[in-house]
């Protein structure tokens, strides 16, 4: 997985926990598969898109905005310009279906993984599960991370054991950048 848009150092430098620094990567790379999905009406998606641009805007942590997100940007801007109302041309007014992509799968794999080191395999699956049942039941759209049903543990458990790799490897990036910044000071 590329760290694409995420400048590592830095964030490891403002001595984050290694498993915020990981969210922060996970919600962060995955910006072409986020527009294409905004673009595609999942007005979630278009929110999530306007909070990272956000970020970019108002803090050098992440690094220089990736180039897909400032097209994005420039994109819908230029048509708001020429009359477009906002909501359309940023993508914010019509819903759309959610899509269980990697990413996602990424995120939940963490949240497990995160969930494991107070409880079991067993216990994190259960609590992954009720976790994504009550998201549904909160959101406006009753859908969450891509669910509109809450998955079963076997299928969260699929996921998990599917990515691990990934959100190890992603570890071990953080923790070898922490090793240098804590050696640069």
């Amino acid at each position: 997985m590329k760290t694409t848009g995420v400048n590592l150092a830095l964030l490891c430098q403002i001595e984050e926990t290694d498993s915020k620094i990981i969210d922060s990567i996970l919600v962060s790379t995955d910006f072409g598969g986020l527009i294409e999905r905004a673009k595609n009406g999942e007005t979630d998606a278009a929110k999530n898109v306007l909070g990272l641009a956000s970020s970019y805007l108002t803090s050098d942590v992440f690094g220089p905005m990736p180039p897909e997100l400032r097209r994005y940007l420039g994109m819908a801007l230029a048509s708001i310009s020429l009359g477009k109302q906002a909501n359309e041309a940023l993508n914010l007014s019509r819903p759309g279906r959610g899509r269980n992509n990697h990413i996602t799968k990424l995120r939940l794999a963490h949240w497990m993984y995160k969930e494991m080191k107070n409880n079991g395999y067993d216990t994190a699956s259960v609590n992954l599960r009720a976790y994504i049942s009550k998201g549904i039941r909160e959101s406006s759209n009753n859908e969450f991370f891509g669910y509109r049903k809450t998955p079963s543990v076997k299928r969260l458990r699929d996921i998990y054991d599917e990515v691990i790799p990934e959100i190890r490897q992603l570890y071990a990036e953080v923790q070898k950048n922490n090793v240098r910044s804590s050696e640069a000071l």
